[in-house]
């Protein structure tokens, strides 16, 4: 697999700038946060680099908007189960845990 690095030009607003200039910090929460986050999903946040955290916080905001289109699909699908779907979904559920070992 080849991986291509693109450098990219990105303006930032002063709020924006605040928000980068805050999360740069190695002693904020919010850093602290992002940093957590990054390791426990396999992203590198090694230095307190500006560049650093704008990509991690772009995977943040890709995972973050994965998990509301998958949340919104569950909703559709729910909304849309008959009552003959819920009780198939029942018995099956019955039929897994009465195959499980007894503790």
């Amino acid at each position: 697999m080849c991986s291509m690095t693109v450098r990219k030009s990105v303006v930032l607003d002063d709020a924006e700038q605040a928000a980068l200039a805050e999360l740069t910090e190695p002693s904020d929460e919010m850093r602290e946060t992002l940093a957590g986050w990054a390791q426990a999903h396999g992203v590198t946040l090694s230095r307190s680099s500006e560049s650093a955290v704008l990509r991690a916080l772009i995977k943040v905001g890709l995972a973050s908007l994965r998990e509301a289109r998958l949340e919104a699909g569950y909703r559709a699908l729910a909304a849309t189960a008959t009552e003959t779907d819920h009780a198939e979904s029942r018995v099956a559920r019955e039929w897994h845990v009465s195959r499980l070992p007894a503790e």
